[in-house]
């Protein structure tokens, strides 16, 4: 694994000035109209939910960590993407017991309903109403704000997309006493993100409480960096004091690299695929091969046959 050194002071010292500057030109222009301004506003009521903190404490481990998903009705609904999800916790080794603290937080009403039907900690995020589309930007500031608000409720954070498949338990490989350790691979030279996990640990704590406040600043000050995967948004621009740690590549895998062997991966993602129904269908393989894996008696050169439909 490799830990990211922080950032200089005098980096710290520039973001603080650009803040400052950006807030009087904020308070001076209130129509100014910064897209991820108007986010955080519209989202920012999700930190005083009453609610979400009963959700949480019914979903917490002993140590304060809850895992966190996020899906709308396109992902929740019976044979979907979520199914598929909470399956693979139910059949992975040593994960079963993950979904006693698995938070599944609904972006609407229909998958909100369809939650409850089949989970026990469910939340119902519905702060989004003015977007008529829910792309990969807005999405990805949702899922921003929905786990900073947590991490202010000082609960540590374990975030996963749901179209990850939970083989193995991968907790083992996060580090506790840092800020994050994420599940993606990059290359610090060309700073390009080779492969993405779709996953990561937060711990609440002070420094962790202002990365993602400091990341949207940042997106702001730096527009070609607002379409970004977090993974390749950190590698970009590291937020200042943070310890972060990337997990050995050889534990997760996902559709847009080369199949990966059963013996070892913790995780496989449904990436590099934009259809639902293409995602759906390979991901049932990739749960076929791990079931047909682990029932038979040789467990070492056994390859996924997924991508099929999701296949670049």
């Amino acid at each position: 694994m490799e830990v990211l050194r922080p950032i200089k002071s005098s980096y710290c010292l520039l973001v603080f000035v650009i803040i400052i500057c950006l807030l009087w030109y904020c308070s001076h222009n209130p129509d100014s109209g910064f897209y991820s301004i108007r986010i955080l506003k519209t989202t920012q009521p999700v930190q005083d939910s009453n609610n979400l903190v009963q959700v949480l404490r019914r979903a917490t481990m002993q140590d304060r960590t809850v895992i966190l998903t996020i899906v709308d009705k396109s992902w929740a609904s019976p044979g979907s993407i979520l199914d598929l999800f909470l399956e693979s916790l139910h059949i992975g080794h040593g994960t079963t017991y993950l979904l006693n603290h698995l938070v599944i937080v609904a972006l609407d009403t229909q998958a909100f309903q369809y939650c409850k039907s089949i989970h026990p900690h469910c939340f119902h995020f519905d702060k989004i109403k003015p977007f008529k589309r829910l792309d990969r930007q807005t999405f990805d500031r949702v899922r921003n704000d929905v786990v900073h608000g947590v991490i202010k409720l000082a609960y540590n954070v374990i975030f996963t997309e749901a179209d990850v498949m939970w083989l193995r338990n991968p907790i083992p490989n996060f580090i506790p006493n840092h800020q994050m350790t994420i599940a993606c691979h990059p290359d610090m030279t060309t700073k390009m993100v080779l492969e993405d996990g779709g996953y990561f640990f937060m711990k609440s704590d002070d420094i962790s409480m202002e990365f993602f406040p400091t990341l949207n600043m940042v997106r702001v000050l730096y527009t070609n960096l607002q379409n970004l995967s977090l993974c390749q948004a950190i590698v970009e621009e590291k937020p200042p004091g943070a310890s972060i740690t990337f997990i050995d590549r050889e534990y997760y895998g996902g559709f847009c690299a080369a199949t990966k062997d059963m013996s070892r991966v913790c995780t496989i993602r449904a990436n590099c695929c934009d259809s639902v129904e293409s995602k759906i269908h390979d991901l049932k393989l990739v749960l076929d091969d791990w079931r047909n894996f682990t029932a038979g008696p040789e467990r070492t050169n056994s390859l996924f046959r997924a991508p099929d439909k999701c296949k670049t």
